[in-house]
C-alpha cells in the first residue's frame, strides 16, 4: 500500500495504489482516477477544477478526501455518500450551498467547509450524529440552526469569521462532548460575548 503524487504510476499499480496527491489543471477530473478503487485517501488541488462526477461513487473505499478548487461550488450527492467516507475537506472551494439527504448513511467525523460563501448551515447536518469536528470558519453565516445542537458527539467546532452576533450559553452546553470551540473574528453582541467569556472563560482576540 502506497502514496502516489503521480496519476500515470498510480495507474500502473492499482492494487497498492491507496493514496494519491493529485493536482488538476483542467476544470474536470481525469476519467482514470475512478480505475483507483482501492483508494482511501486522496488529495485534489485545482485552481480551474469547477465539476465532481458523480463517478466518483466508485471509490468505495475512500475515508479521507481533501479538494481544494476556487472554482467548485457544488458537490455529487453521491460523494456525500460514500460509505466509507470519515473526514471531508472542501476548504478553500467557492461552495454556496452544501445538502446532504436524510437516511443517505453518511458517516462522517471531521467536516471541513472553510473559506466558502456559506450563508446556511449545511441542511440536514444535524442528522450526522458521528461527527466530532466541524470547521465552518470564513463563511457568511449569520446564524446557527438550532438542529445543530443535535449533534451529540461534536468536540470539535470552528466558527471563526462569520457573520455571527447571537450564541446563548444554554445552546453550547447542549453539546456535552465539545471541549473546543473557536469563535474570533464574528460581531458579537455584548450580551454573547459576557455569557462566553463567563461561563466558558472564553478569550475573544
Amino acid at each position: 500500500m502506497a502514496l502516489y503524487k503521480n496519476l500515470k504510476k498510480a495507474l500502473e499499480n492499482i492494487q497498492d495504489a491507496t493514496s494519491l496527491k493529485l493536482t488538476v489543471s483542467t476544470s474536470s477530473l481525469p476519467p482514470e482516477l475512478f480505475n483507483l478503487i482501492n483508494l482511501d485517501t486522496l488529495y485534489i488541488q485545482s485552481k480551474k477544477l469547477d465539476l465532481i462526477p458523480g463517478q466518483i461513487a466508485e471509490l468505495k473505499q475512500l475515508k479521507t478526501l481533501y479538494i481544494t478548487s476556487p472554482e467548485l461550488k457544488t458537490i455529487p450527492a453521491e460523494l456525500l455518500c460514500l460509505p466509507q467516507l470519515e473526514t471531508l475537506s472542501l476548504s478553500g472551494c467557492h461552495i454556496e450551498r452544501f445538502d446532504l439527504q436524510v437516511g443517505s448513511h453518511t458517516f462522517f467525523k471531521t467536516l471541513l467547509l472553510t473559506k466558502n460563501k456559506l450563508d446556511n448551515v449545511p441542511l440536514n447536518l444535524e442528522h450526522i450524529e458521528s461527527l466530532e469536528s466541524l470547521n465552518l470558519s470564513d463563511n457568511q453565516l449569520e446564524a446557527l440552526d438550532e438542529k445543530l445542537f443535535n449533534l451529540i458527539n461534536l468536540r470539535k467546532l470552528y466558527l471563526d469569521r462569520n457573520k455571527l452576533t447571537n450564541l446563548s450559553a444554554k445552546q453550547i452546553k447542549s453539546w456535552k462532548e465539545l471541549t473546543l470551540i473557536s469563535l474570533d473574528g464574528n460581531p458579537w453582541n455584548e450580551e454573547t460575548k459576557k455569557i462566553l467569556q463567563a461561563e466558558f472563560n472564553y478569550w475573544f482576540e
